[in-house]
């Protein structure tokens, strides 16, 4: 009996197929909604926390109304529960692009606060720069273009104006996102239209008052085993910010002293600047020092004109005999050349005959051979008479006799030749050896008159100009005792003015303010600050909103039900006479509904806790960047 009721209840869901449907979407849009935006913000925070964590985004941000130095740096990082610190710099600037003037914010990447690299790679040296893809694409620029900063100058502790970088002229090497900023807000600026259009990093190399930081960052030791935002992690951060404010007065008041102490120096070294010219009349001082400087410099000209005759007639005696030596070896090499040319005619001569000699010698050689080559042949034959074959050994021993007297005579001329063409190439030799000699020595010979020539031409230019320059002096002398008179008036004015200048410094020794810190946290930071409340917006509205579409399903859910009930209340009535108890009709009814309302809860479950997040957190990406939400 009670089989055929469960046949009936699925018969059921089979007949109205489509209230059950209804039903079930009622769940699981009330069940995903309700999942997908409570886990939104849970979400949202794990993102942000997970994101800062691989940045090493700071925890504490110290910041000083006249800047902070490396002892302020040291003193921090001796306190306890601070794990790592950091000073850096910022500063906005100006580019001109296109008549139009952009504001940015001039930052330096370090250890602390990791930028993410886009494209190319992180300044390295003086002249490079990375930016935000945005002003890429918003201002007609790419990677390799060049910019041109228009920065204020800065103040050193001394009072004295320095720029601030080394280089306005930077190559954009890259693009990077940074996260300071996960906000379309880049802040407020005194330049420009009062707020900043893009950040750009530079290299720290490229500022010139390196000493002197903008701000400190800190990073507090074990705050990563918490996550941002939470109670824990800001009353844990809020306990290492007590420690840090016990040494802020401290370091506000060595700061200052640091600051009065360079002021009072540099008002000390005017005063005694300020003094020693008083007491010096340096006008006629200046004017006996030049008289005298004139004089020695006339006994100086006059000294170098003389050393400079002596030396140049010593040079030009030198190259006078130099060039008599060249052309008394001239004339001895043109004899000798005469004497040698006869005696190699003489040698050609014997050569040629030698040559015929020779000749006849070969020829000679070469007939014996042939005769010496037919006896040899004639003698290979068995046959020969003995008085034939006698006759013919007679004439081959009188050959070979005949051919070593003439091998003999052809190795002598052979050798009387060699010997007249290595006496012929000996003397060709000498001869050019000599010619070689003497050409040397006139290429010596010009090159050193050219050297004095031009020396004389710089020792008389010098000598020209030194004359020139002590007449200006002189000039100079007799226009400085005129106005002599005059520039003491000017000059006792000018005391009176140094005077007042020594009375305004120390005035603003007196006005130097006392430098004030501020300590701050991540919430300070406007973007960080605002992506917080608006992960508790979304709690919030998880709290509230969700339970409207569980109302909505439920009391769709009755009407359906209610009316399914409705319409079948014959089938009730037969159920009954078929003899099944009340609990047993409604079970049929509830198992009806409790199918529906747990397979949709069980899918919009699934479906919400991924579907909504994402669908949530991809429009928070059109106002932060954020990147690798899970």
């Amino acid at each position: 009996m009670k089989r055929a009721l469960v046949k009936d209840s699925v018969k059921q869901i089979k007949n109205t197929l489509k209230r059950f449907i209804s039903i079930l979407m009622m769940a699981f849009l009330g069940v995903g909604f309700f999942a997908g935006i409570k886990a939104t913000s849970p979400d949202m925070i794990d993102t942000i926390d997970r994101y800062y964590k691989e940045q090493n985004i700071y925890d504490l941000e110290i910041v000083s109304t006249l800047g902070l130095t490396n002892d302020d740096l040291n003193e921090i990082a001796k306190i306890d529960g601070i794990d790592q610190v950091e000073g850096t710099y910022e500063k906005d600037a100006i580019i001109e692009n296109d008549n139009e003037e952009i504001v940015v914010k001039l930052l330096c990447a370090n250890n602390i606060n990791v930028p993410i690299v886009l494209e190319g790679n992180l300044p390295i040296n003086e002249d490079e720069c990375v930016v935000e893809d945005s002003f890429l694409k918003t201002k007609n620029k790419k990677i390799g273009d060049y910019i041109d900063l228009k920065v204020e100058d800065s103040t050193n502790d001394n009072g004295d104006k320095v720029n601030y970088l080394k280089q306005n002229k930077l190559k954009i090497v890259g693009t990077v996102k940074s996260p300071l900023y996960i906000s379309r807000n880049r802040g407020t600026s005194n330049l420009g239209s009062g707020s900043v259009d893009y950040f750009m990093y530079i290299s720290d190399k490229n500022i010139n008052a390196n000493d002197i930081y903008t701000r400190i960052y800190a990073k507090v030791k074990n705050a990563n085993e918490y996550t941002t935002s939470t109670d824990e992690y800001e009353n844990y951060i809020d306990n290492i910010t007590d420690n840090v404010e016990k040494i802020k007065d401290q370091r506000e008041q060595a700061r200052y002293n640091q600051l009065i102490t360079s002021a009072t120096n540099k008002l000390n070294d005017a005063e005694q600047t300020f003094n020693e010219e008083k007491q010096n009349d340096d006008a006629e001082k200046e004017l006996t020092d030049g008289k005298k400087k004139i004089e020695s410099a006339e006994a100086k000209i006059s000294k170098n004109e003389k050393e400079a005759e002596y030396k140049f007639s010593s040079a030009e005696k030198q190259i006078k005999s130099a060039k008599e030596e060249i052309s008394k070896s001239e004339n001895e090499l043109s004899s000798k050349e005469k004497e040698v040319n006869s005696k190699i005619e003489e040698y050609e001569k014997q050569k040629n005959d030698l040559n015929t000699k020779l000749n006849d010698v070969n020829s000679g050689i070469d007939k014996i051979n042939a005769n010496y080559k037919n006896i040899i042949e004639s003698l290979k034959n068995n046959n020969l008479p003995a008085d034939q074959r006698k006759q013919l050994e007679q004439t081959k021993s009188s050959l070979e006799q005949q051919l070593n007297e003439l091998n003999k005579n052809k190795n002598e001329l052979e050798s009387g030749i060699k010997s007249i063409e290595s006496g012929i190439s000996t003397a060709k030799s000498e001869i050019e050896k000599a010619k070689n000699q003497i050409s040397t020595g006139k290429k010596e010979l010009q090159k050193q008159e050219n050297t004095l020539n031009a020396s004389k031409k710089e020792a008389q230019t010098k000598i020209e100009n030194a004359k020139k320059e002590l007449e200006q002096s002189k000039e100079k002398i007799k226009n400085g005792e005129e106005e002599l008179e005059k520039s003491k008036n000017e000059y006792n004015q000018k005391i009176n003015d140094a005077e007042k200048e020594l009375i305004d410094a120390k005035s603003k020794i007196a006005d130097i303010e006392s430098p004030k810190w501020y300590i701050f946290d991540r919430y300070n930071n406007d973007g960080y600050n605002s992506y917080i409340q608006d992960t508790h917006s979304i709690k919030n509205l998880g709290n509230v909103f969700p339970i409207v579409f569980f109302i909505v399903a439920t009391l769709i859910s009755l009407n359906s039900m209610t009316r399914m009930v409705e319409e079948q209340r014959t089938q009730i009535g037969t159920l009954k006479a078929l003899g099944y108890n009340k609990f047993q009709i409604i079970s049929k009814y509830v198992i009806y509904a409790t199918l529906a309302t747990v397979i949709g809860g069980i899918l919009g479950m699934c479906v919400g806790f991924v579907l909504i997040p994402t669908i949530i957190f991809k429009m928070y990406q059109m106002m932060y960047q954020i990147s690798g939400f899970k």
